[in-house]
């Protein structure tokens, strides 16, 4: 007969016991990290000496049997070594009996650490120094991840300095950037400088050789991504970095101290003027990163118009000098160089349109022979010279390319007036989007260039996409008398059978004034006949402005007084008492 589980319970149970209560002891002392750890978050709240010391010597010999690498990086990166950081001074043994020892013990930790990795820097096998330099980047990003804020070079007033192992390795890796012949171990190493030290000019400079023709393509695309990299991490954790005081260009001698500049300011225009080689280059990776970094910049420009206008003017003037380049780009024979060329450009036209609606800034003023300039026109000129491969673009095979040219020349509003003729042209495409991104373009630049918008929003009136006639009665009704020849399909649109174009098109109406009276009994039947209230209300507005209120108009406005909606009352009250027979 088969023995029962209890009786076999019993027949094992010295092992049984043997199995609970020494094992779980072999596993933990098996695993030098997690002892360490175990150890490390219980610290004893309020030890007598025999506990302090017992603890110490613990967490001592726990610490001492980490040899690993790995081990030693996670024992840096754990939570609990916040409560340690302590001020430069000597710690307060009473308020943290710990302090001293476990200071001693994350120095200790890093040193051990950092004999490691550079004996591994200096191995002849790549795989190891490429190991090592992975190492470094990924440990680098788990440091800024784990305090969750932004890099910061100095601590604030009452904050201790964050401990950052990797800044300590920063001018190792930059040595193998210099000196190491193997292009994989160069790239990961590019990686990793920047993931340590993205807002140092140290870390600029030791990536610029590798945008050299003469290095390998995937060295120059590690280059090339870490200037994009460096520009994010200086325009949004490094905002507001410290560093010594310097004149502004322009500050009177002896003038009252300015704030401290910024890392955008200080590294944002080295930063993309390093990027110039790149966007000649053969490969078209590296040519696109490079035109990513310019519109990462000019991002960084719209968002830092809060700051004092010294921020704006290099940043700016650096933008500028990388406009030729972008234009170069537009016509790029690779689909991803070439929106990204276009791309780049919008983000500037949005940093200009930004310069132009935030604060009053001084006038320019460049070299002794250049005469003063609005501060926006710093950015402004070298982006109104890409007007003609703008208008180029429109007419490409690829739909997003059309896309992409329409948002630049939207963005130009009334600057983009030149180009109207080509943006007429565009209403023959095919694509819905596309004729609806040309109709926002003549939108934005109303009211310029009538003789070639206005027959063109007149033919968009007609459209079969209901967006893009919308779109187009509003760009009518922003031409105003100017769209007097659009009257008449203005009329039609009226009728429309979506009821937010017949109000784009009574409001048109409106703009337009006495030179729309021809229309007067369109008006009156939507005041009597339209399902909407909003658009009664508009067609009460619009024969108001008409000119003087005939029979019918008044008889129309009269019965309107009447009406079940409030708005479209008043609108018939204001009508007849803002023309009085």
């Amino acid at each position: 007969m088969r023995p029962s589980l209890f009786a076999r319970l019993r027949v094992h149970r010295p092992l049984l016991v043997l199995a609970l209560v020494v094992l779980p002891g072999l596993a933990v002392a098996a695993d030098p990290l997690e002892d360490f750890t175990r150890l490390f978050r219980q610290t004893p709240e309020r030890p007598d000496k025999e506990q302090l010391k017992a603890h110490k010597e613990r967490i001592g010999k726990a610490a001492a049997a980490l040899v690993r690498p790995s081990d030693l990086r996670r024992a840096l990166l754990l939570w609990e070594w916040r409560n340690f950081e302590l001020p430069q001074e000597a710690p307060d043994e009473e308020e943290n009996p710990f302090a001293k020892t476990y200071q001693k013990i994350q120095l200790d930790l890093a040193e051990r650490l950092k004999t490691s990795l550079r004996d591994g820097l200096a191995s002849k096998e790549a795989e190891r120094r490429l190991a090592v330099v992975t190492f470094l980047a990924s440990m680098a990003r788990e440091e800024i991840g784990r305090e969750g804020e932004s890099i910061r070079e100095e601590p604030g007033p009452k904050r201790p300095p964050i401990f950052r192992f990797t800044p300590s390795m920063a001018a190792d890796v930059r040595k193998v950037l210099a000196a190491d012949k193997d292009a994989e171990v160069c790239a990961a190493a590019a990686e990793s400088v920047v993931a340590i030290d993205p807002a140092r000019k140290e870390t600029l400079e030791a990536l610029k050789p590798l945008l050299s023709p003469k290095r390998e393509a995937s060295e120059r695309r590690a280059a090339a991504r870490g200037l994009g990299q460096m520009v994010r991490a200086v325009a949004a954790g490094g905002r507001y970095i410290s560093a010594p005081w310097r004149p502004q260009p322009g500050a009177p001698p002896g003038g009252a101290p300015q704030r401290p500049a910024s890392a955008l300011e200080r590294m944002g225009p080295d930063i993309l003027a390093a990027c110039a080689p790149g966007l000649g280059d053969e490969d078209a990776a590296v040519r696109r990163l490079c035109l990513e970094t310019i519109r990462q910049a000019a991002h960084a420009l719209t968002e830092a118009l809060g700051n004092p206008e010294g921020l704006i003017r290099p940043l700016a003037r650096a933008l500028n000098a990388r406009t030729k380049d972008v234009r170069g780009r537009l016509p790029d024979k690779d689909l991803s160089v070439c929106l990204s060329a276009h791309q780049a450009l919008e983000a500037m036209a949005t940093a200009r349109r930004s310069l132009r609606g935030g604060p009053r800034l001084p006038l320019w003023r460049g070299g002794p022979s250049e005469p003063p300039r609005p501060a926006d026109q710093v950015l402004l000129d070298g982006i109104l010279e890409a007007l003609p491969e703008l208008e180029k673009s429109l007419s490409h095979a690829e739909v997003r390319v059309r896309l992409a040219s329409l948002y630049v020349l939207e963005t130009l509003d009334a600057d983009a007036a030149p180009a109207a003729a080509a943006v007429a042209k565009v209403f023959a495409d095919k694509n819905g989007f596309v004729r609806w991104g040309a109709v926002r373009v003549l939108h934005n630049m109303a009211p310029q260039a009538p003789d070639k918008a206005v027959p063109a929003l007149t033919l968009a009136l007609k459209d079969d996409n209901k967006t893009v006639r919308l779109t187009a009665a509003n760009a009518l009704r922003r031409y105003g008398p100017k769209a007097s020849e659009a009257v008449g399909p203005l009329g039609a649109a009226v009728g429309d059978a979506e009821p937010r174009v017949r109000l784009g098109a009574i409001n048109a109406l409106a703009s337009i004034g006495e030179k729309a009276a021809s229309q007067t009994g369109v008006l009156i039947r939507a005041l009597k006949d339209d399902k909407t209230p909003e658009a009664r209300a508009a067609a009460a507005k619009a024969l108001s402005r008409l000119g003087p209120l005939g029979k019918e108009s008044v008889k129309a406005l009269r019965f309107a007084l009447r009406d079940p909606d409030p708005t479209v009352r008043q609108a018939a009250g204001d009508a007849l008492l803002d023309n009085p027979e």
